[in-house]
């Protein structure tokens, strides 16, 4: 059995991950025995009660590291925070090169209509609260046919698009899609950055002083670079790693020499 069908039989944690901003972050609780089973029954929810990760739609890429849509982030930090947990985070764009196209078809539509004032890319769990967090396009017009455009623009680019008339804004009727539209992107004004790639992987086949080896492989030792410093990667916490595009072949080679389980996906840093 080879590597890519091993992967291909574990559970998927990136599986289903839209474009959009995103927060990792990595925490480190300091919790007595009792405490820390408490911390994650709150965390991951406990027969029918759902846990924080399940209200904010976000995951748990690897053990204490979590993935938390931009809009949800402030909730998922402070959550931590009254653990007293130790975090770290880094903000990212995923689906890069998707949202790129996505920029390109949002400013060739504004270039020819007068009458859209702008496009963002919004969080549908934000608009309804029964909707999964989800990538959703809106358009901001003062058009007379609006869904034409939200139509002929949803089939181009396969996501769904909803529209916001401009003197609907100040209606308490949308104050839902206004909140959800303040912590939206604009395709048209937000910048572009150079991918990288995320990777998630496994060491728990790796034992005794294996690990050793595998950790001077990965970090270094003495004057001999690790993979992380000779490809320029981060290593952002424990089985999570960022690489630079040119050193993701590299990194994969690294992996498979390992015989580690591993999952990618395109991200950048944003800002």
């Amino acid at each position: 059995m080879s590597l890519g069908q091993k992967v291909a039989d574990q559970p998927k944690k990136l599986v289903g991950i839209g474009i959009g901003r995103y927060t990792l972050i990595s925490y480190s609780p300091k919790l007595s025995s009792s405490e820390l089973v408490k911390f994650h029954y709150a965390l991951l929810g406990r027969g029918k009660q759902p846990g924080l990760l399940r209200k904010t739609h976000s995951i748990k890429l690897a053990n204490s590291v979590i993935l938390a849509p931009k809009a949800y982030s402030k909730e998922v930090l402070d959550f931590l925070r009254t653990w007293k947990c130790n975090i770290s985070t880094k903000e990212i764009i995923n689906k890069v090169s998707d949202e790129k196209k996505l920029q390109q078809a949002a400013k060739k539509l504004v270039a020819k209509r007068r009458d859209i004032s702008d496009v963002l890319l919004v969080d549908a769990s934000l608009i309804s609260k029964k909707a999964k967090s989800s990538p959703v396009v809106c358009l901001l017009t003062h058009s007379k046919t609006p869904q034409r455009i939200a139509q002929n623009l949803q089939s181009e680019i396969g996501l769904p698009v909803i529209f916001v008339q401009a003197d609907q804004l100040f209606t308490p009727k949308y104050s839902s899609i206004v909140d959800a539209l303040k912590q939206g992107t604009s395709l048209i004004t937000s910048k572009t950055f150079a991918p990288k790639t995320l990777f998630v992987y496994s060491t728990k086949h790796i034992k005794g002083s294996d690990k050793v080896r595998f950790f001077y492989d990965l970090k270094g030792r003495g004057k001999q670079k690790g993979i992380i410093e000779s490809t320029r990667s981060e290593f952002f916490a424990k089985s999570v790693i960022i690489a630079p595009s040119k050193s993701v072949e590299a990194m994969q080679k690294f992996l498979t020499k390992w015989k580690c389980q591993y999952e990618k996906m395109e991200v950048a840093e944003s800002v």
